[in-house]
C-alpha cells in the first residue's frame, strides 16, 4: 500500500492474510476506493506503473471501438454499410477487409444451395 500513500494498510490485521482481507473486502475496498477518489486515473495509472503493477484504464465500449487498437486489428468493419464485429482471430496470408459484403437476402442463394442437395 505504499504506492497509494496508505502504509496502515500494510500493517491492518484485518488485511493481514488473504483470507482476511476476502472476509474485510468491504472495508478494504472502500479504504482503497477513498484514497483512489483522491487523483485523476491518469495520476494513479502512472503510479502503478512506476511500482510494476500492471494496471490500465477502463473504457467504454465507444472509446474502445473507437480506440486505435480496436482500428489497426479492425475490430469493427462495416458489412453492407452497417458496423459490425470484426474477425478476433487474425492470420497471416488470409485477407480481413474493413468494408465486407453485406450478408445476404433471405433465400438470396437458396436455388444454389438445394441444388448442391439434389446431385
Amino acid at each position: 500500500m505504499g504506492a497509494l500513500g496508505v502504509p496502515e494498510l500494510a500493517t491492518d490485521p484485518r488485511f493481514a492474510s488473504n483470507d482476511l482481507r476476502h472476509g474485510h473486502r468491504l472495508e478494504l475496498k472502500g479504504a482503497i476506493e477513498a484514497v483512489l477518489g483522491t487523483r485523476s486515473a491518469e495520476h494513479w495509472l502512472d503510479v502503478l506503473d512506476l511500482v510494476g503493477v500492471p494496471s490500465g484504464p477502463l473504457s467504454t465500449v465507444a472509446e474502445a471501438v473507437s480506440s486505435e487498437q480496436a482500428q489497426v486489428r479492425r475490430m469493427v468493419v462495416e458489412a453492407g454499410g452497417l458496423p459490425g464485429p470484426g474477425q478476433p482471430i487474425k492470420a497471416s496470408g488470409y485477407d480481413d477487409p474493413v468494408v465486407r459484403r453485406p450478408a445476404p437476402l433471405l433465400d438470396q442463394h437458396g436455388d444454389a444451395v438445394r441444388a448442391e442437395f439434389r446431385t
